[in-house]
């Protein structure tokens, strides 16, 4: 589809009898999060001037955030990979922070005390400014810490308690993937972006069994490469099966059956000028779908009639 300004956003296509029905939320702009319903009707939103971001919350009340550190000198000569930008200063690595819900420190681990530079080589594409860019965090089934490297398109499973490395993923057909997560049946899911993937590029949902390191299950559009973004992506297992997709930066969600017949679809009208980037972007970086009777929802109203102002300007009927 062309992507001009006068593309259609809003709700695309729903099919009621094949979709998992519930509420749909996602960061539509940098300080904003919003709440729908199936049809696209806005129920809720949240607003913060610092912005809104991703972080995992753990069973005891605290949260597991990722966050940028220079890495020794040292170690930054031993890290293969990349190229050399202009004036880029000291090599960046990923920290994992544990913090309470009074935003104490409660502690730290370096990503690059178990990392291997001889295995965890930065993609020849990308510049030597960061070494792996961790882009999310999450937890096993155990309770292990699930991290994915955007620049070595590395997975690894981390035992919070040993700090070591229990697994890892470096897949040859898998490229800068982001999302990577455990399903409730035990297998994982990931978003392949597939940027400097050999061929043409395209991006893919992925679902891999993490005994084997197969994949099992993917979903590609037709042509595959009508399917991309650079940058972020999600994947979210529904309870029936059904697979939620969060196509970053055309703000595109869309959800999809075990056989890959789509059947939801929308795109954000969220749109703001991002200078980094190049231009005007409606920018959706994950999105979760929540059931009905989803206990955060009870004694909510849920009216769209309660958001007049917002529905009017960007609901389905705007």
């Amino acid at each position: 589809m062309a992507r001009t300004e006068h593309h259609p956003d809003g709700l695309i296509h729903y099919n009621r009898s094949l979709c998992f029905r519930g509420y749909t939320l996602f960061t539509g702009l940098a300080t904003k999060a919003f709440l729908m319903d199936m049809k696209g009707q806005f129920v809720h939103q949240w607003e913060h001037p610092r912005g809104i971001t991703n972080a995992e919350l753990l069973p005891n009340g605290n949260t597991l955030i990722i966050k940028w550190d220079e890495l020794p000198r040292s170690l930054e000569r031993r890290v293969k990979g990349g190229y050399e930008g202009e004036n880029r200063g000291a090599m960046l690595g990923d920290v994992v922070l544990e913090v309470t819900p009074e935003g104490k420190l409660k502690s730290s681990w370096n990503t690059w005390d178990e990392l291997d530079p001889k295995l965890d080589i930065i993609c020849p594409l990308d510049e030597r400014r960061e070494w792996t860019h961790a882009n999310s965090i999450s937890l096993s089934p155990k309770g292990d810490w699930v991290i994915s490297f955007r620049r070595t398109s590395t997975v690894i499973q981390v035992s919070p308690r040993a700090r070591k490395i229990r697994w890892r993923l470096n897949d040859p057909t898998i490229s800068h993937q982001h999302d990577a997560k455990f399903t409730a049946t035990g297998t994982m899911t990931l978003f392949d972006n597939g940027v400097h993937r050999k061929g043409m590029e395209y991006s893919r949902a992925v679902e891999l069994d993490t005994r084997t390191r197969k994949i099992i299950w993917e979903y590609a559009d037709n042509p595959p490469f009508s399917m991309y973004t650079l940058m972020g992506g999600c994947v979210d297992r529904l309870p029936n099966g059904n697979t939620l997709i969060t196509e970053t930066a055309k703000g595109h969600l869309l959800e999809v059956t075990p056989d890959k017949k789509v059947v939801w679809e929308y795109i954000s009208p969220f749109y703001t000028h991002n200078p980094r980037l190049g231009g005007r972007m409606n920018m959706i970086f994950r999105a979760h779908r929540y059931s009905l009777d989803h206990a955060a929802f009870k004694g909510r109203d849920l009216d769209p009639k309660a958001q007049p102002n917002l529905n009017r300007l960007y609901g389905p009927d705007a």
